[in-house]
């Protein structure tokens, strides 16, 4: 967990343009998207990053688990 904080405030404080560097050197962000260099180049736009991102809040986690566990809706 340590490590996962000191790696976050690093990312905050050289940006992530700079931290994604020391992470793999086929990733790469531009100013709209992520690249990731494998066989051919993967985009993902930051829209689709931050969709993502919010999907994965904890408590959107649990509603939808919550959904798929019983017949509820929202």
């Amino acid at each position: 967990m340590r490590k996962l904080k000191k790696e976050a405030s690093v990312c905050y404080e050289t940006g992530i343009k700079e931290f994604v560097k020391t992470i793999h050197a086929r990733i790469e962000v531009t100013d709209n998207a992520f690249l990731l260099h494998k066989y051919k180049l993967f985009t993902v736009p930051f829209d689709m990053f931050m969709t993502m991102k919010a999907l994965g809040d904890e408590t959107r986690l649990k509603i939808l688990s919550c959904i798929y566990k019983k017949n509820n809706s929202t």
